[in-house]
């Protein structure tokens, strides 16, 4: 669907980040909502992508349907979320 602009800024993004702070590379999350779900997948899966967690195959995923919010998400969720991602595999 033409140029990937993203998968650039988002590795310029991680690079900075990672200067700054001392970053576990085996744990680095790519997640997003509308299209920012859609660029996700076009960085996450390529062959070079430094992202450990997008959606791997056999991963427990459960849907949930949150009424009212449309792009967004309840900021309770973080706790499970960042839960999941710091829980040992």
């Amino acid at each position: 669907m033409g140029e990937d602009t993203d998968t650039p800024n988002l590795a310029r993004i991680l690079a900075s980040v990672q200067a700054r702070w001392n970053i576990d590379p085996s744990r680095l999350l790519l997640t997003g909502m509308s299209d920012g779900g859609t660029f996700c997948y076009v960085t996450g899966l390529e062959s070079a992508s430094p992202f450990t967690h997008l959606s791997a195959a056999g991963a427990d995923v459960t849907y949930r349907e949150l009424d009212d919010l449309s792009h967004c998400y309840p900021r309770e969720m973080n706790a499970a979320i960042l839960g999941w991602l710091r829980a040992e595999r």
